[in-house]
């Protein structure tokens, strides 16, 4: 008896064998899910703003207040950026009146901002609030904004364009 020898080859025309798709295909998937974790994807936030029914019938001189600060980061330079930037735009905001103002209010600030990670990124919480007091006390306005982001308030031009929105919503 004649032995017959099968030769098997699980070649393709294109060159590629089973295990060798296979093993490509794991590699794109790999490829696609691992970059989708390391993208830079905006982060929403919310913003909202609650008025009485006096805010806007006259307008009013600001005053800086009280600024408050919840941080795990240097609190020393972002309260002084927070009173710089702040500052400003109070000036601003009472340049722009039209006439003289009727009555003296404070702006109230109140930051929070915490670190951490997420998907291998640092990634900061941060919640800004606005208050437009009476001298007694009484909220007039208020701005709120949550944001999670790469950003932080510890950079002067993120606090003061995150400011300046405050600001634009409530004026």
């Amino acid at each position: 008896m004649k032995a017959c020898a099968l030769k098997y080859s699980s070649r393709k025309k294109n060159g590629f064998n089973d295990e060798s798709n296979a093993i490509l295909l794991l590699l794109l998937i790999f490829l696609l899910f691992g970059s989708c974790s390391t993208l830079n994807l905006p982060h929403s936030g919310t913003a909202q703003v609650l008025c009485t029914e006096s805010w806007g019938d006259v307008e009013m001189f600001l005053l800086p207040g009280e600024i408050s600060l919840e941080t795990d980061l240097n609190r020393d330079e972002i309260l002084k950026n927070a009173d710089q930037s702040l500052n400003l735009l109070i000036d601003r905001q009472n340049s722009l009146a039209r006439e003289k103002p009727g009555g003296q209010v404070e702006m109230v600030l109140s930051l929070r901002e915490y670190s951490y990670m997420k998907d291998y990124r640092l990634l900061n919480t941060m919640s800004l609030e606005l208050l437009v007091q009476d001298r007694e006390g009484n909220c007039l306005a208020r701005y709120y904004h949550a944001e999670e982001s790469k950003d932080s308030f510890f950079a002067s031009s993120f606090m003061y364009g995150q400011l300046k929105k405050g600001f634009k919503k409530l004026f």
